[in-house]
């Protein structure tokens, strides 16, 4: 388990995430719980919040610290208070979600607008919403949106929006179906209405190789013709990829690459040719073991990022 706060000057927990993982057999978990900036305008400090806890939440295999927890499990949850807003006249809101039209205000969510930009939850997946705005209520009813605040600076607006949401991203290929995903309405402490979602997983089952150890002959390996990778950086130097995953006995390095170009100052295109990239042998050869298998790779530069 791990925590990280993002509140003011990144040491109050008032604002943050936790986070909890395991292994299920063969197949990791992680889930992350997390309140991230509130206010209608700071679209970019939540962005901020989120790339602070995926890469500073300390989560699943130590060996993939190279890798942003979004990318260290089978399957991972997000949830909580992600406090991102409808950008729409508050008047304009109420009129669609009292004839029950959501789409027009999906379009204006600034969460979806992040995702479409790429800015936030690269490659996360979130089930259609189908249920109002889950924020702001008034307490002990769910009758009303109160979308004013009397704050010591004045009088705050925060207009209906989907600020509790549930994503999630999986390695390809995994089974994994959202059977549900909606709000309660009969728990009403909150200015909140909780979100729920229920999910089907597929897991690996330990697998028992039924040839005993492989004759040498029986050997599979894993060899690549090329590798190519367009890498957001300024720097020229040499770079190298370590290869990552659970099927191989260590980590394996290849050795620079063979080419690079630049069309952009700030990116370089650099290519490794099948001389340059190592054979990578699993520990076991069954076809049925590997096609549960997933490979990781990064690529670092010789001067250590």
């Amino acid at each position: 388990m791990s925590s990280v706060k993002t509140g003011i000057a990144n040491t109050l927990g008032n604002k943050g995430a936790v986070g909890v993982s395991f292994m299920f057999n063969g197949t990791s978990f992680g889930f992350v719980n997390c309140h991230l900036t509130s206010g209608n305008e700071k679209i970019a400090r939540r962005n901020q919040n989120y790339l602070d806890i995926l890469r500073l939440l300390s989560l699943g295999d130590k060996q993939l610290s190279s890798f942003d927890i979004s990318l260290r499990f089978t399957h991972l949850f997000w949830l909580g208070d992600l406090n991102y807003r409808l950008d729409m006249d508050i008047q304009e809101i109420l009129n669609y979600i009292n004839r029950k039209e959501f789409d027009p205000l999906l379009k204006v969510d600034q969460l979806n607008l992040e995702r479409e930009k790429n800015k936030v939850f690269l490659r996360f997946a979130e089930e259609e919403i189908s249920f109002p705005p889950t924020y702001r209520y008034e307490r002990g009813s769910r009758d009303t949106y109160v979308w004013q605040k009397q704050k010591a600076t004045g009088m705050r607006t925060n207009v209906p929006s989907w600020c509790d949401r549930i994503l999630w991203k999986s390695y390809p290929e995994t089974h994994i179906v959202c059977n549900s995903y909606g709000c309660t309405d009969d728990i009403v402490t909150s200015d909140h209405s909780p979100v729920f979602a229920t999910f089907e997983v597929g897991v690996t089952s330990q697998f028992v190789s039924k040839k005993g150890l492989p004759k040498s002959s029986e050997q599979a390996y894993i060899e690549f013709e090329s590798i190519e990778a367009i890498v957001k950086t300024a720097s020229r130097t040499k770079f190298f990829i370590e290869f990552y995953s659970t099927c191989l006995e260590e980590f394996k390095k290849s050795y620079e690459n063979d080419s690079q170009s630049s069309d952009n100052v700030n990116f370089l295109r650099v290519g490794w040719s099948n001389k340059q990239l190592t054979t990578l042998k699993p520990l076991l050869s069954e076809i049925e073991y590997l096609q549960d298998q997933h490979l990781l790779l990064t690529v670092k530069s010789l001067d250590g990022y």
